[in-house]
């Protein structure tokens, strides 16, 4: 049931149904990105390879996770009132995975982060990072979407 009301949310993001802010179906902006951790659960209604789930963890000083391979840290400014959201100096290692499906999922996951600008959540508590990269959906991954 999750998995359709997942798929049901990305084609109403994907294709601009009534709500064409790019956070989904609500759109609201999280008060804080610090103190969250999270899962990718897709990238541009993509799926990770199960057992390479790229991860994102916001602290007040930085931005770090896996990219399903590698690892990436860095740090972002968050406007809360507009969902604004830049990363910068974003640095990820350099290995590549034994299975190619990783990488080819890490390389668009990367590219997405990378050009993500806006941070918004859904009604189900994802998180919403979009830009001009594409849409990363995540689930939370210990702790509640800042208030």
């Amino acid at each position: 049931m999750k998995r359709l009301a997942l798929l049901v949310l990305l084609g109403a993001v994907s294709c601009g149904g009534p709500d064409v802010s790019p956070g989904g179906a609500s759109g609201a902006h999280p008060a804080s990105l610090a103190g969250a951790a999270w899962v990718v659960i897709s990238v541009d209604g993509r799926l990770p390879v199960a057992g390479g789930e790229p991860t994102v963890a916001f602290t007040p000083a930085g931005v770090s996770g896996s990219g399903g391979c590698n690892h990436f840290g860095g740090s972002y400014r968050y406007d809360p009132a507009t969902g604004a959201l830049e990363f910068e100096n974003l640095a990820m290692t350099a290995m590549a995975c034994a299975d190619d499906r990783r990488n080819q999922f890490e390389a668009g996951f990367s590219r997405a982060l990378q050009q993500a600008n806006v941070a918004s959540s859904d009604e189900l508590g994802h998180l919403i990072l979009t830009g001009p990269g594409g849409a990363i959906v995540l689930a939370n991954g210990r702790q509640p979407l800042g208030s």
